[in-house]
């Protein structure tokens, strides 16, 4: 894998982007989009997929990282991805599901930000107990949930479209 500079999810930093000319190279991506939800800790606390503002920019990330890599044969994985814990976890939960399915539209696979932060101020992006056996805070569930469902009916539908049988021939 090799990261755009700075692993920087915006186009300016990737237009004198060189990927070296090699087939097994795969372009990293952190993206915290749209920034005032994912990020920004004194930003807002609310999103909503019938919200084109709020989802033009989970769009637009995607369309980019098509337009400027997979579509010229270089795959793309979005290695940082999520949004901050504000006490919002229905927000979290549909914010996370458009994006796993906007970013799996386009054959990009997503890897949660966990750094196991759950409370105080700050990055608070943890999913996993990790004093505990890697159980997952209850509060989390729903979230974690619906990441795992949406990358599950992708591997299903590669699967189908490609024609590959879901158990092997004995």
């Amino acid at each position: 894998m090799i990261p755009t500079y700075a692993a920087s999810s915006s186009t300016s930093a990737w237009d004198n982007f060189t990927i070296p000319s090699d087939d097994k190279i795969i372009v990293s991506v952190h993206a915290y989009t749209p920034y005032d939800f994912t990020l920004n800790i004194n930003g807002t606390s609310q999103w909503s997929p019938n919200n084109s503002a709020d989802t033009g920019a989970i769009n637009y990330l995607m369309d980019s990282l098509n337009q400027y890599f997979i579509s010229k044969g270089h795959p793309v994985i979005l290695g940082e991805f999520g949004a901050l814990n504000k006490n919002n976890l229905s927000q979290r939960t549909d914010w996370a599901y458009y994006y796993v399915k906007a970013a799996k539209a386009k054959g990009i696979p997503c890897i949660w930000w966990d750094n196991g932060a759950v409370s105080g101020s700050g990055e608070l992006f943890g999913l996993f107990d990790r004093l505990r056996s890697f159980a997952l805070y209850l509060w989390q569930k729903k979230l974690i949930k619906q990441i795992i469902i949406i990358c599950f009916i992708s591997f299903l539908l590669t699967i189908k479209s490609r024609n590959y049988p879901l158990m092997p021939k004995t």
